[in-house]
């Protein structure tokens, strides 16, 4: 703070300077300014033109200089909030670095202050750790078969993979099994809960799957799949691109409304108010700490185990497993 109080200070002075010594009217940034007050305590300009209510005055203030500029400026306060976000993680670091920080600094408690007690609990929330949310994919092998996953996300954002099947066909009956199984994982792991965040993209049958295995459960929809499923639809282009994401990431009402009503008089065939809740932010439960909106986790997992994909079956399963150990 005292360094950029000194900055400050020299910069005014810089300015004081300049006003003091060039002659009037003056350029400064491409504005042309006319000397109003001009003595040896201080200097007053206004803009050159008549009509423009820009003042600049600059004056001593005991051994230092004190400087006040006066402009009318107009700025949304989530713009100002998002400065404000990020000159704090400019300042101070982000949260997730500052939890990856936290066993270093019990630690150093301890070796910089003998006999003290720091102690460091990480919570057992969802599987000793991992997030409410799972994604779930079905993604082709080299041959006649199916690679059904179940992937989730632990608190330092790194892929967990709870599940894996590899089946023939992504049938009803093949994903039904597969929850099932996946419910009684969590059962013997002493998981009761049921109201999990299950995000995919629009399969046939999931949707009837979970909530039989899951009845209180909520559904995402991944947006980049909705987006390509509008691009194939006929909406496209830079602008949709745009303001399909804007209203996607949306964390209020009006920043979605806005996007929204952009979107129809972009495309007025555009259909995206069906179903919300389940791929725009601002409708997201607030009691699942997550914010994901595309199955990109899942994406990242297929991608690692593409190489795996021309084994045989027992071999693919051995690679796979030796991959998430």
């Amino acid at each position: 703070m005292m360094s950029l109080v000194m900055y400050l200070i020299w910069g005014l002075r810089i300015v004081w300077m300049v006003l003091q010594r060039w002659i009037r009217p003056i350029k400064m940034l491409g504005f042309g300014l006319s000397g109003e007050r001009d003595d040896n305590r201080r200097y007053t300009a206004v803009c050159a033109v008549e009509s423009c209510d820009w003042r600049i005055h600059a004056s001593r203030l005991f051994t230092m200089l004190a400087g006040q500029l006066r402009f009318q400026l107009i700025v949304k306060k989530r713009l100002l909030y998002k400065v404000m976000s990020m000159a704090k993680e400019k300042l101070h670091g982000g949260w997730a670095e500052a939890y990856e920080l936290l066993p270093r600094y019990v630690e150093m408690i301890k070796q910089t202050n003998p006999g003290s007690y720091a102690l460091i609990t990480w919570g057992t929330r969802f599987l000793r750790g991992c997030r409410p949310i799972i994604g779930i994919d079905g993604d082709h092998l080299s041959g006649f078969y199916n690679l059904l996953t179940i992937v989730d996300i632990d608190g330092n954002n790194e892929i967990f993979v709870l599940a894996y099947r590899i089946v023939d066909t992504e049938r009803c009956d093949s994903w039904t099994y597969f929850m099932r199984c996946l419910r009684k994982m969590f059962e013997q792991e002493g998981c009761n809960k049921n109201d999990w965040t299950f995000i995919s993209d629009r399969m046939k049958g999931v949707e009837l799957v979970v909530r039989e295995t899951f009845p209180r459960a909520t559904r995402r929809v991944c947006c980049q799949h909705l987006y390509m499923k509008c691009k194939n639809n006929g909406f496209s282009g830079s602008a949709f691109h745009k303001l399909f994401w804007i209203a996607a990431d949306a964390y209020n009402e009006y920043v979605f409304g806005k996007a929204t009503v952009k979107i129809t008089e972009h495309n007025p065939q555009a259909l995206l108010d069906s179903c919300i809740e389940q791929w725009s932010r601002h409708k997201f439960d607030s009691t699942v700490c997550c914010n994901h909106n595309t199955t990109n986790f899942v994406e990242s997992f297929n991608a690692c185990t593409k190489t795996f994909r021309d084994m045989s079956v027992f071999s693919l399963l051995e690679a796979i497993r030796s991959w998430c150990v």
